[in-house]
């Protein structure tokens, strides 16, 4: 039987506190380096995933994630996520689903007495809990003007880029010789790194497949990257009153 972790039962309350004590584990991804040695270019905007249009957002890389489980109450996590997050001094934090984790056993017992004397009976089930991670971005300084989904083929391009000789429904490969990879694996591929030195006008070569003619290169000009995240809202984090020390 799955059961939720609900804050009315005494024995999921005290898991919830002490994962609350516990720390924030913190990924460090390959781009932690170098943009953490890079100042944000204002307060950092933390967004739900699933609120926010990837159009809104400027080119950014992911550096670092952050993940807590949590119960019912998702803006709890998300205040214990940018608490922890904020050293690292991200320009957006985006709060995503990660999924439903194995937490441990709750026992049910009874006893009751009969001609033998008392017995006893019980069961255990499982608790489950729901994960959130905070992914940290740094801004670029520049932008492709190329978007693309998870496997890889382009969805959207700005005049600039489509300059290039790269279409919409073309599967971009690499970019500046570094393999674009997809999906969880996206900040593996490193060329957003490169972005980092970069500067509007400079020219990127791209390679990209076309289907029903196959492999064919090009260079992009990269163009400036303004901060649209500061026009964004973001999540108001101040927690309701009388829940507790934050």
């Amino acid at each position: 039987m799955k059961i939720p972790l609900l804050l009315r039962h005494p024995c999921l309350a005290l898991l919830l506190a002490l994962a609350s004590c516990a720390t924030v584990p913190i990924n460090r991804l390959p781009a932690y380096e170098r943009a953490v040695s890079i100042a944000p270019v204002g307060e950092t905007r933390v967004l739900f995933r699933d609120e926010t249009s990837p159009t809104a957002l400027p080119s950014m890389v992911p550096y670092a994630t952050v993940s807590m489980d949590f119960g019912s109450d998702r803006m709890y996590a998300a205040r214990e996520i940018a608490k922890c997050a904020k050293d690292l001094r991200p320009d957006v934090i985006l709060l995503g689903d990660g999924g439903t984790h194995y937490a441990g056993s709750v026992g049910f017992g009874s006893s009751s007495w009969g001609y033998g004397g008392a017995f006893a009976s019980g069961f255990s089930a499982p608790v489950y809990v729901q994960r959130m991670v905070g992914a940290c971005y740094r801004l670029l300084p520049v932008r492709l003007g190329i978007r693309w989904d998870d496997t890889g083929m382009v969805t959207e391009l700005t005049d600039t880029a489509r300059a290039s000789g790269i279409l919409e429904g073309d599967r971009i490969v690499s970019i500046y010789g570094c393999q674009v990879m997809f999906g969880r694996d996206a900040p593996k591929g490193g060329y957003d790194q490169s972005l980092f030195d970069a500067h509007p006008g400079d020219e990127v070569p791209l390679v990209w497949i076309r289907p029903g003619t196959g492999r064919m290169e090009g260079k992009a000009v990269l163009q400036p990257n303004p901060p649209d995240h500061l026009a964004l809202p973001g999540v108001d984090l101040t927690p309701p009153p009388n829940t507790g020390p934050y």
